[in-house]
């Protein structure tokens, strides 16, 4: 099982070299992780945005014009134009994963899911899982969240199929029987909160539908992360104190969650889109250039 950012590395490091593609490039942080993921030889890059204001970008990070040599640069300055245009290199089998740059995340998402020249699977639901490096657990792994970005209000069977997105990723990580845990703010099912029976109908549909998992629901954050809050409060099963997998209830839980562990916490992590035809790398402007590394690390790694 791997249980760092590092190990994924050298996973991705066995690969073949992929190219990613990233519309609106001209942002530090993600102009400085391109940069790092080349100089450690893990991808090429497609750059699309204006030349000029990808070498002012590159200013703010101390470096000159001679850091584009390695990449190729494809001229639109424009993002919606640009989102449209990395899709269509993914679709010419150009690149095989996309990133996002200093563009809004409805407009690649726009371009992403449009019917006739996007990147969506048929009947697919897209889904964002943030993978964290924690080392707030009581050992070291890698503990996945979904979905804390795109799926608003999500349905028991929505629910379901974000696991199901999911469950490939785990795999590729390690986990043979991954333990999925579907949150909320109690451990038994209450109907004046809406959460905890979305999360007991889904735990029960999962359970019925694959057989190589453990999912249980609803359970609270504290419960299902921690061993020893299972063990204070009494939760003794498969999942309790140890799940692999966390299915929030809705955005808000998930952004909120999410941003918390990225704000107070000193936690590795990356984001990446699944349900597309590619993987889709879709960290928040925001987020370190470190974490955008460990995002492209995740696309290349499932790629």
């Amino acid at each position: 099982m791997l249980t760092s950012f590092g190990a994924i590395e050298e996973k991705v490091k066995s690969l073949p070299r992929r190219t990613v593609v990233v519309p609106a490039a001209a942002n530090t942080c993600i102009l400085e992780a391109a940069l790092e993921a080349h100089k450690r030889g893990l991808a090429d890059f497609i750059l699309i945005d204006s030349r000029n204001r990808l070498i002012e970008t590159l200013k703010e990070l101390g470096r000159d014009e001679s850091a584009l040599e390695p990449f190729r640069v494809v001229e639109e300055d424009d993002c919606r134009k640009a989102a449209r245009l990395g899709v269509s290199l993914v679709r010419e089998g150009k690149a095989e994963l996309i990133g996002k740059g200093r563009l809004q995340t409805s407009e690649l998402m726009k371009a992403i899911l449009d019917k006739q020249d996007g990147l969506r699977e048929e009947s697919s639901l897209l889904c964002d899982i943030m993978v964290i490096e924690q080392p707030l657990v009581e050992e070291p792994k890698l503990i996945c969240m979904s979905d804390p970005a795109l799926c608003v209000a999500p349905t028991v069977e929505d629910l379901v199929k974000v696991t199901r997105n999911c469950l490939p990723m785990m795999g590729k990580l390690g986990y043979a029987r991954p333990r999925v845990a579907y949150l909320a703010a109690l451990e038994v099912v209450k109907e004046a909160m809406p959460a905890t029976v979305l999360a007991a109908e889904a735990a029960k549909k999962i359970n019925e539908m694959v057989e190589s998992l453990d999912a249980e629901g609803p359970l609270s954050f504290d419960i299902a992360c921690s061993k020893r809050a299972a063990e204070v409060k009494g939760r003794e099963t498969p999942v309790a104190g140890k799940a692999d997998l966390l299915i929030v209830p809705n955005l808000e839980t998930g952004n909120v969650l999410a941003k918390t562990i990225a704000v107070f916490t000193k936690a590795e992590y990356g984001h990446l889109i699944l349900g597309a035809k590619v993987p889709v790398v879709m960290s928040s402007r925001s987020d370190s250039s470190l974490s955008k590394f460990n995002s492209i690390l995740l696309g290349l790694f499932c790629a």
